[in-house]
């Protein structure tokens, strides 16, 4: 069975930061997009990482 990880761990462990940027910087970039968006994103993202979505609250 695959490791239970949060949303938001996943798509900052997937992605990561840009140069310079902050949690803060990136939890704001998160904020624009849709709950969709964010949904299908870190689906997509666990995939790739070979873990699990804990769908607790997305920040």
């Amino acid at each position: 069975m695959a490791q239970k990880t949060g949303a938001m761990k996943i798509l900052r462990d997937y992605f990561g930061y840009k140069p310079g940027q902050a949690l803060k910087d990136f939890s704001e970039e998160l904020k624009q997009l849709s709950e969709a968006e964010k949904r299908e994103l870190t689906e997509l993202a666990a995939k790739e990482l070979g873990v699990e979505v804990d769908w607790g609250p997305l920040q």
